[in-house]
């Protein structure tokens, strides 16, 4: 019983195995990853959880079933 367990758990290992060939793709990475446009326009501070929850879709139909 144990040798056939051993032997599944090689075989699995093995197939999670990268073969001796495999060579790392190049990626060209950006120079920023954090707004590379300048911002013109002021951040708004505004948050989701300032919202109240009945209006949070901005749909009249699912706000009537949230009030009923």
């Amino acid at each position: 019983m144990r040798s056939v367990l051993a032997v599944l758990t090689l075989l699995c290992l093995t197939g999670c195995a990268v073969g001796p060939n495999y060579k790392r793709p190049t990626i060209q990475s950006p120079a920023q990853y954090r707004q590379p446009v300048p911002v013109t326009e002021p951040v708004s501070k505004d948050s989701l959880a300032d919202l109240s929850w009945t209006n949070l879709f901005g749909d009249e139909v699912v706000t009537d079933l949230v009030r009923k």
